[in-house]
């Protein structure tokens, strides 16, 4: 990562520089204690986590704070990560698993991201359709919801989607059967 100071804003820019190692070679350092490594994997993942979280969330300041909690996790247990595994799927894992002790100490089950339908251009003239999508989606069993989501909102592959929440391939698709199933019943009645 390199740093420029912007004139204009008066402001310093952090550019990210393109880095070619692999989350294996990255997580091998870091559970070695290189900070660049690290700060190389935080640059990668912030992003994608913060965004994971917020969609669910839609509270910026909490989304910030668990991305901050995940990646100090991730520095904390660095000498127990596993090279072999997916790093990406164990943050990913544990910023699912941060929701969903939120939301059961919250208890805002009903008001959280689950319900928020995506705008898309077939929904977007049907409120009622749209109300409709929305009831099914928040009906759904958590298991299932958490696969429809990574998969339909996030744009993860089956294969990650198995990384994330630790189970086989199969057992995506098999939650992803179920998924579809309620919600074009719950769609259609």
């Amino acid at each position: 990562m390199s740093t420029l100071y912007n004139n204009e804003s008066r402001n310093f820019v952090y550019m990210k520089v393109p880095d070619t190692r692999t989350d294996r070679q990255l997580v091998c350092l870091i559970r070695n204690g290189d900070i660049d490594a690290f700060q190389v994997l935080y640059y990668r993942y912030t992003d994608d986590l913060f965004r994971f979280i917020f969609s669910r969330l839609g509270d910026r300041e909490t989304a910030i704070d668990y991305v901050q909690d995940i990646f100090l996790q991730v520095w904390e247990k660095r000498a127990a990560l596993n090279p072999d595994a997916s790093v990406k799927a164990y943050m990913f894992k544990t910023a699912h698993n941060r929701l969903i002790d939120h939301f059961r100490k919250s208890s805002t089950r009903k008001t959280h991201t689950f319900d928020i339908l995506p705008d898309s251009p077939e929904h977007a003239d049907n409120p009622e359709l749209q109300t409709r999508v929305k009831i099914a989606i928040h009906q759904l069993p958590e298991k299932e919801a958490l696969v429809f989501h990574l998969s339909r909102f996030d744009g993860f592959s089956y294969k990650e989607i198995a990384q994330i929440c630790q189970v086989s391939v199969k057992t995506v698709e098999k939650r992803m059967s179920n998924a579809l199933k309620h919600l074009r019943k719950h769609i259609l009645e």
